[in-house]
């Protein structure tokens, strides 16, 4: 007990001794806290202020020595967030004592407009003028290294200064929101750039490149929509990365310096050297007509630009990129005799294009040309192609077109989703189509497949609305339709039943013993499917999504094999009738037993398949020999006689 007294005592004259030490080490004069850093030094560190003595400040100037005691102390640093928020604060000199401010000394001071910083500071902290929004100027030396993070965001009134050659590091948001901001210069001597320096300084409209990459470009300026005048590139930069210039939407122009030695520019466009490759066009460049000059045997890409409405090309050319034109409002263009390479996309989704004249022989319409051109109206000059590609004319605004006599490859979406195209007219020895090559044809009426055709890929004409019959020559070596239904050429597949079709009951006809892919995909008036003893499988999607189809009924004894991950039908809800004695074999089956399930005979099977009619007696008795207290209950029921399903 006597021991753990002592402890206290100790404890408690330790604690006295460290609070002395601590008042002895800090003192107040005129409004401002100091504590001692250095007895052997002599150097003290502003740590706070006197509030009611700050509120009367305009013009502060740091002292660079005070006295305590006996001894002068020079002021060497300030602490973190001392002057935040000092309201009245109009300028500030920090004298050349001092070597460090901390993060946020100075920022939300409102009224502070002029500022004097020492040679002696080599960094502005994180925060040090943020939002001290009258801030015009600021007389720093050339012994910067570091600007920190936010240091002058939401400086709204600050004069642009160069970014002097002693500075290496630039941290994040250093000077967002700079608003007097309509040029900067981007040296070489910077090792490091944060993220969104000049973020939102939506009056910075020039850039100059002192550094000779673009990389990161895109994180240090404001990339997304800002709109700048011209980027001005250096001799140095010997590789111009065109995505990094294609992330600034809202770019003018490009120039780089005449003595680069790989890049030429002219009128704000990039070129190579020799000016035989048109390299980029300006996303944002103004201009509604451009006239590509007669040197370029290469166009790359015009970057989706908004504004080009009319563009002549040269007899010169030879090659024009993937997506060289995709994304531009022009109306027309003629491409010249002298192109030889034709890349994939090239117009797709110009809005406005409705006439191309394609004067270059072409054995291929290369995938997604005129993909998204909703406005396309006729394309001349396709005699020589003998295949479409891709997704061609997907989501194209055709409405009636006959395909080149000489085509014989349609490939997979190739007038996906042309929901104006009434008529197609397929060549006479077409002898391949590809999946969904037709897919979503919603206006498009009837098709007739030549007597060539050798192959038609999965959901070639699915969702065709208004598509109620399918035929085919006689003479076909591979398919045949039965009545409007499309199928193999010996009846044991049926491949299509048109969408547009009303009928709301199916009878498959007898010697059909697969269902095929798709085949009555998204079918939205089929209600009854009628199958037979023969049919063993069903390829994927074959009745998926069919609304209406409510009952499956004829099955065979044996559960019919399904595609891997087919569903049958949009909900679990339809009735599925299976023979006497195979109930089981269905319940065990995965597929099958998701659905309500009826064993029944051959006689109740056929009254099944009976349409429904609309003058049905509404006195109803359920084979039991009940009277159903609801008459629209669902079930088989017999009515003047006959046997019905509700």
């Amino acid at each position: 007990m006597h021991i753990m007294n002592i402890g206290k005592f100790l404890l408690i004259v330790l604690l006295a001794v460290s609070v002395r030490t601590t008042a002895a080490d800090s003192f107040t004069q005129n409004g401002l806290t100091f504590c001692v850093t250095s007895d052997s030094l002599n150097t003290v560190e502003i740590i706070s202020r006197a509030n009611a003595l700050a509120e009367t400040w305009k013009n502060l100037e740091i002292p660079a020595t005070v006295h305590y005691g006996e001894k002068e102390y020079q002021v060497t640093s300030i602490a973190d967030d001392v002057f935040y928020i000092t309201h009245h604060l109009q300028t500030l000199k920090v004298p050349e004592s001092v070597t460090h401010i901390g993060s946020r000394a100075f920022s939300y001071c409102y009224e502070l407009q002029h500022v004097e910083l020492p040679s002696t500071l080599t960094d502005i902290s994180d925060g040090l003028f943020e939002n001290c929004t009258k801030l015009t100027k600021v007389v720093m030396s050339d012994s910067v290294h570091t600007i920190g993070n936010r240091a002058f965001a939401y400086c709204e009134q600050l004069e642009p200064f160069d970014l002097t050659n002693s500075v290496r590091t630039v941290g994040d948001c250093a000077f967002m929101c700079c608003l007097q901001w309509t040029s900067v210069t981007l040296p070489a001597t910077v090792e490091y750039w944060g993220r969104n320096v000049f973020l939102n300084c939506i009056n910075l409209r020039t850039v100059n490149f002192g550094m000779s990459s673009l990389y990161r470009a895109a994180d240090i300026l404001d990339a997304w929509d800002h709109e700048y005048d011209v980027f001005n590139l250096p001799a140095n930069m010997s590789y111009v990365d065109i995505g990094c210039l294609s992330e600034f939407r809202g770019l003018k122009a490009v120039n780089i310096d005449p003595a680069n030695a790989n890049y030429a520019t002219r009128e704000g466009v990039l070129y190579d050297k020799t000016m035989s490759q048109l390299l980029w066009y300006p996303k944002n460049k103004q201009e509604e007509t451009f006239i590509v000059p007669e040197s370029v045997k290469s166009i790359f890409t015009l970057n989706e630009n908004t504004h080009l409405r009319q563009i002549t090309l040269p007899d010169s050319l030879q090659i024009i990129a993937s997506y060289a034109f995709s994304g531009t409002p022009i109306e027309s263009i003629s491409i010249p005799t002298t192109v030889t390479e034709f890349g994939n996309y090239v117009f797709c989704n110009c809005p406005t294009l409705k006439h191309v004249v394609l004067k270059c022989p072409l054995s291929t319409l290369p995938n997604g040309t005129f993909s998204g051109c909703k406005l396309l109206e006729s394309i001349e000059g396709l005699d020589s192609i003998t295949s479409i590609g891709s997704m061609c004319f997907y989501e194209s605004g055709l409405r009636n077109y006959s395909i080149p006599a000489s085509v014989s490859i349609i490939d997979g979406w190739a007038f996906a989703r042309c929901r104006n195209l009434k008529q197609i007219c397929l060549p006479s020895h077409a002898r391949y189509i590809g999946n969904a090559a037709f897919l979503e044809c919603e206006q498009l009426e009837e098709i007739t497949l030549p007597d060539s055709l050798q192959f038609l890929g999965n959901g070639a004409f699915t969702q065709c609305m208004k598509l109620r019959s399918f035929s085919i020559a006689a003479d076909n070596p591979n398919y045949c339709d039965v009545e409007g239904v499309l199928a193999d050429k010996h009846h044991q597949r049926l491949l299509y039943y048109p969408t547009g079709r009303t009928d709301t009951l199916y009878t498959i006809p007898g010697s059909i013993k697969r269902i095929g892919d798709e085949a009555f995909y998204k079918q939205p008036f089929l209600r009854t499917l009628v199958m037979h003893a023969k049919i063993d499988s069903l390829g994927a999607g074959a009745l998926h999504d069919c609304p209406q189809l409510s009952r499956i009924t004829g099955l065979p004894a044996v559960p019919p094999y399904y595609n891997d991950g087919t569903r049958m039908i949009s909900d679990f809800n339809a009735d599925v009738y299976v023979p006497f004695g195979s109930l089981e074999a269905y319940q065990q089956d995965f597929m099958w037993s998701q659905y309500r399930l009826h064993e029944v005979d051959a006689a109740i099977n056929s009254a099944i398949v009976s349409p429904m009619r609309n003058d049905v007696s509404k006195m109803e008795i359920s084979l039991d020999g009940i009277i159903p207290k609801h008459a629209h209950r669902r079930g088989i029921h017999i009515s003047k006689g006959k046997k019905i399903l509700r």
